[in-house]
């Protein structure tokens, strides 16, 4: 899979202090991929960071053959995005 990551959102996820292979992971691993707006979809795995267990949730457009990240978040709030509870 191809990842593409607009400019934007290299600028958010380095702010947000997200590395970026945690982005690349959830891509191609995720624990769960939800329907976002606009034909956009979300992926979305939990990683442990500041000893808090934290939801990422990566979202992106599919074009052709390439996978392109619009912008990727951290959050405490899992039940609120999650639709499987594990």
């Amino acid at each position: 899979m191809k990842i593409r990551i607009i400019k934007l959102a290299k600028e958010k996820i380095k702010q947000r202090d997200i590395p970026i292979e945690w982005v690349k992971e959830t891509l191609r691993n995720p624990e769960e991929i939800l329907k976002g707006h606009y034909g956009r979809k979300i992926a979305q795995k939990i990683y442990r960071k500041s000893n808090k267990d934290m939801l990422l949730r990566v979202i992106y457009m599919e074009e052709d053959e390439e996978v392109v990240v619009i912008t990727s978040y951290l959050t405490s709030q899992m039940e609120k995005y999650r639709r499987q509870k594990k």
